[in-house]
């Protein structure tokens, strides 16, 4: 892999890892478009913590005044019940089944490739998106969430595992159903994500020790790619919640189901690897 094919694949990641348009399903498919070759794990995971680093800078302040909030109320002995410390909770409980469905099925997933799984996946959970978007009451905010809330959201978060499906556009049409609305839906899902991307990349460096990549890449080759995962991250993040103010979802479920049927038919005609 060469630097340029680097940026492409941080690019990739950064837009479509907050986008709802599927991360893993859009690298996959890049690397059949451009022929760029399998990175290897350590290249895998370095893009997952760069977008981490991107939602780190975009909500500093908001994770900044979670935590003092939290530690506040846990001094005064309020561990549940109030919005302070609820949110921290239902951030990890969102967390808890994609963490423990990916420990399980993770070498599974990985393995996921055929385009035609992906693009069924990519136009079904876009008309999923589209049916939540356009139904669902828009008028609950982050202090509504409840704990059957969390644990909804975060089982749609566990099914975004699979390429094709996009783990924000699972968890924004979960909150979407429940009535959120979309700025909620979109800012609640950036920030669940943040413990869910840590322990991928925590999970990731951790196997990489115990069984390290063979994989071959040039340092310089990392650094930019992982970089522009940061900035494609940061902006995209950026985009989405200020065009969810006054835009919808319509754009994003018209593009996954013509992206899907045009994957089916390049793979049926052989233009792409099936």
């Amino acid at each position: 892999m060469n630097w340029i094919q680097s940026v492409i694949l941080g690019i990739v990641q950064g837009l479509t890892e907050f986008l709802p348009i599927s991360s893993s399903g859009h690298l996959i498919l890049t690397r059949y478009v451009f022929g760029i070759p399998e990175p290897g794990k350590v290249f895998d995971v370095l893009l997952h913590t760069g977008t981490l680093i991107a939602l780190i800078i975009y909500f500093w302040k908001d994770l900044i005044k979670l935590f003092k909030d939290f530690i506040l109320s846990v001094k005064e002995k309020k561990y549940y019940g109030v919005p302070e410390t609820d949110t921290v909770w239902f951030m990890l409980i969102c967390t808890i089944p994609g963490g423990l469905f990916g420990a399980l099925f993770n070498d599974y997933l990985e393995g996921i490739h055929n385009v035609y799984l992906i693009s069924g996946l990519l136009i079904l959970f876009g008309i999923v998106l589209f049916f939540a978007d356009k139904t669902g009451k828009k008028e609950k905010t982050l202090k509504d969430l409840t704990l059957k809330d969390a644990v909804i959201i975060g089982i749609a978060q566990a099914l975004a595992l699979f390429p094709g499906v996009s783990r924000s556009g699972a968890t924004m049409t979960a909150a979407l159903f429940l009535g959120f609305d979309r700025d909620t839906a979109a800012r609640f899902s950036f920030l669940i994500s943040i413990p869910l991307i840590t322990g991928i990349s925590g999970y990731g460096i951790l196997k990489l020790i115990l069984r390290p990549d063979s994989t071959p890449v040039e340092i310089y080759i990392l650094v930019l790619g992982v970089a522009a995962s940061v900035v494609s991250g940061f902006l995209c993040i950026k985009f989405l919640l200020d065009f969810l103010k006054k835009g919808s979802f319509n754009g994003f479920v018209i593009y996954r189901v013509l992206l899907g049927i045009f994957l089916i038919v390049a793979a049926l005609t052989g233009i792409i690897g099936r």
